[in-house]
């Protein structure tokens, strides 16, 4: 007789995924599991980038400005944000900062934020170029999207 517990697990990792991939024929299943699809059925997202090259290459400077503003933080609170990541060189000393947006309009609504203008001034201090209200990063739509499963076994 099967318990409880062992016909849960066969219905979550073996019916389920069936009827998944039935339904959503055409995706892997790496992206139907993902949080980001499960959530929003579609990866229409904007995915902005910027380097930042710190002045004087002090990269540590920059660094903790991001820490200590609560920059992403920021970013965090506008509407239409889904994540931010701020990556440090493992060669050379220009800073990476990505963010994910739900529409470029959730990015314009970032670049238009009273805050991020009001904080030009002290992080164009820190970095061979100016920073001004009119800044912005290069924005790439997505148009493909893999993720993994951690410690799911699919069948």
């Amino acid at each position: 007789m099967m318990s409880h517990v062992t016909y849960y697990c066969q219905y979550i990792f073996e019916i389920v995924p069936r009827i998944i991939r039935c339904k959503y024929r055409g995706f892997s299943r790496a992206n139907i599991f993902s949080r980001q699809y499960a959530a929003r059925k579609e990866f229409d997202v904007i995915r902005t980038v910027i380097y930042l090259t710190p002045k004087n290459g002090n990269t540590q400077a920059l660094i903790d400005y991001f820490h200590n503003d609560k920059v992403l933080e920021h970013s965090a609170e506008i509407d239409g944000f889904i994540d931010a990541e701020l990556f440090c060189p493992t060669v050379g000393n220009q800073i990476m900062v990505t963010a994910t947006w739900d529409s470029e309009a959730a990015y314009q609504r970032w670049i238009d934020d009273p805050w991020r203008a009001s904080s030009n001034e002290r992080i164009s201090e820190l970095l061979e170029e100016v920073v001004g209200s009119e800044t912005r990063g290069a924005s790439f739509e997505s148009i493909h999207r893999v993720t993994k499963n951690h410690g799911v076994k699919l069948t």
